[in-house]
């Protein structure tokens, strides 16, 4: 499958990615990938382990990896710890910073593969899709995940206070805790530190207002970001993408998923 354009779904608190393969360097993110090639193999490289042959794969969050994809079409779902579907994730997790999976897990799932492709699918169909992949892989009757209540209190806070966020003191405060005591209990339960998650909000916000209109300055400034280069370096670093993302479509086209 021939494409030219990276399909980017952003939905609450995870985002789909679709399209042309490439290689890229060492990199992580905040969260975990599950990454499908549908029509041919590609190699994954993590700095701890060699390299790995497949047509799935998970990363494990903050997993420092590598990946040459130039030979293939590619769907990646990029989940965080935060999101209740982890609970398929979790379990996979084996202490490595990549698992082989079994493409053949998706059999009978009916995946929109061509409209993901091709970013004619509609938001509410990217969700389930998403849905889909990661239920066959973990399974679809995976226990919830279980995040201590105290950290499901801060996140709840965090999710409603992107652009002014409490200090750890003032949210340890609001929970029970020392600023201190949370900041180490977050970094345990999420694999991130709380300034990082943060930032990881801040920009599932920032995803969702890009409409081809407002600009990059205009989308740092209505999200919490210093600038438009904070704004920038945070969406490379995170979610690979160059600044052209926000009006230039003719490589990257954001969907915004708001169901």
């Amino acid at each position: 499958m021939k494409l030219a354009q990276t399909q980017i779904y952003a939905c609450d608190r995870f985002v789909i990615s679709a399209g042309p393969g490439r290689e890229n360097s060492s990199h992580r993110h905040f969260g975990a990938i599950v990454t499908v090639a549908p029509d041919a193999p590609v190699t994954l490289m993590s700095r701890d382990a060699g390299p790995i042959v497949c047509r799935a794969a998970i990363v494990a969050p903050n997993a420092w990896h590598h990946i040459d994809a130039r030979n293939a079409s590619i769907v990646s779902v990029l989940i965080g710890p935060d999101h209740p579907w982890f609970r398929y994730i979790k379990p996979m997790l084996s202490g490595e910073p990549i698992v082989q999976l079994d493409l053949a897990a998706l059999a009978g799932s009916q995946i929109p593969w061509e409209a993901l492709f091709e970013g004619t699918c509609e938001g509410r169909d990217a969700h389930r899709a998403a849905h889909s992949i990661l239920q066959a892989f973990g399974g679809i009757d995976a226990p919830p995940h279980q995040l201590d209540e105290r950290i499901e209190q801060v996140l709840q806070i965090l999710r409603d206070a992107v652009t002014d966020t409490p200090t750890p003191d003032e949210l340890g405060r609001r929970v029970g805790l020392s600023g201190y005591t949370l900041m180490r209990r977050f970094k345990a339960e999420l694999g991130v530190r709380i300034r990082e998650y943060v930032l990881w909000r801040r920009l599932m916000v920032a995803l969702e207002l890009v409409d081809g209109r407002s600009t990059i300055a205009e989308i740092a400034q209505r999200t919490g970001f210093y600038d438009q280069a904070h704004l920038t370096r945070t969406a490379r670093r995170m979610v690979e993408l160059a600044p052209s993302f926000v009006n230039d479509f003719s490589q990257t086209r954001v969907h915004v998923c708001r169901e």
